[in-house]
């Protein structure tokens, strides 16, 4: 466990309450908790448990936390710069899963380390995701002791963590969100799609679940290649066919939805060495378009 910080969050949304509850419970002191609005601070300082809600003065912690939208880190950053004139031997992270550590330069220049720190994991709610903290990953990148750091925080809390390069940022948010909001956006489909069937929403993801989870069970044991089923792995051109026109007659944009992930599981198929000579058939029959 790391040595005991006194800790400011700049943006206490559903990341940075969550964060600054269970480094509270560590028994780091939170210091400052800072958002838009009085009242969004004061439910973020009641949920964490710890923290002055917006001072008047920003007190200078040993670590600074910036977990604001994207958009609003260049204003964090300013707020950082306008407060202090060094920032000697102090941390600053962020929590953003696009943009590097870079848009922290300026802080660099007044002394701090910096780093960036994003969760891999799907903050729905700060009360859902304090015990889903545990056993998840966070991506880390930025200066050394700033991702020393963040490593020993996030291992503090029962999770993990590893690097990349500050370059690879947005390749690394661009899977992360195919792997979860995509993949909600993907199952929606499902939904949409069995709700023609006559199953309510609630039926439908009470079906789909077992289905959904033997998947990813699969996944976790062999990789993606190996767990792949269905009609492209089979070269099942009539099936393939079949869906495709269920799909054009009731969603056009499930249709070319079902078409991308097909060339990707060609793809897939292709990696594990079963492909054959009738997945040409196949490959032309997705990239075919409906008149």
């Amino acid at each position: 466990m790391p040595k005991q910080l006194s800790i400011s969050i700049i943006g206490a949304g559903r990341v940075g309450q969550t964060l600054g509850k269970l480094w509270r419970d560590q028994g780091h002191t939170i210091e400052a908790v800072v958002c838009s609005q009085i009242a969004s601070a004061r439910k973020a300082v009641r949920f964490i448990g710890a923290g002055n809600p917006n001072p008047q003065d920003l007190p200078k912690s040993a670590l600074s936390l910036l977990s604001v939208p994207d958009d609003e880190l260049p204003n964090a950053v300013d707020l950082l710069q306008r407060s202090f004139t060094d920032l000697n031997h102090a941390i600053v992270l962020h929590t953003s899963g696009s943009l590097s550590s870079s848009i922290l330069k300026p802080l660099r220049k007044i002394g701090a380390s910096v780093a960036s720190m994003h969760p891999l994991l799907s903050f729905s709610s700060p009360k859902l995701a304090i015990d889903q903290v545990a056993g998840g990953f966070f991506c880390v990148e930025g200066e050394k002791r700033a991702t020393s750091t963040a490593k020993q925080l996030i291992k503090s809390i029962g999770a993990q963590s590893f690097e990349i390069r500050p370059a690879d940022k947005s390749v690394y948010h661009a899977a992360a969100v195919i792997a979860s909001p995509h993949l909600t956006s993907l199952l929606s489909l499902s939904i949409e799609l069995l709700a023609k069937c006559g199953l309510p929403e609630e039926k439908a993801c009470e079906v789909l679940l077992p289905l959904i989870n033997s998947t990813i069970a699969n996944l976790s044991k062999q990789g993606a290649a190996l767990s792949l089923t269905g009609p492209v792995k089979r070269a099942d051109t009539t099936t393939i066919e079949r869906n495709l026109g269920a799909l054009a007659a009731t969603n056009p944009l499930a249709e070319q939805v079902y078409r991308m992930l097909s060339l990707q599981a060609i793809n897939l198929t292709a990696n594990s060495g079963s492909a054959d000579e009738k997945l040409l058939e196949v490959i032309d029959q997705l990239k075919k378009k409906r008149v």
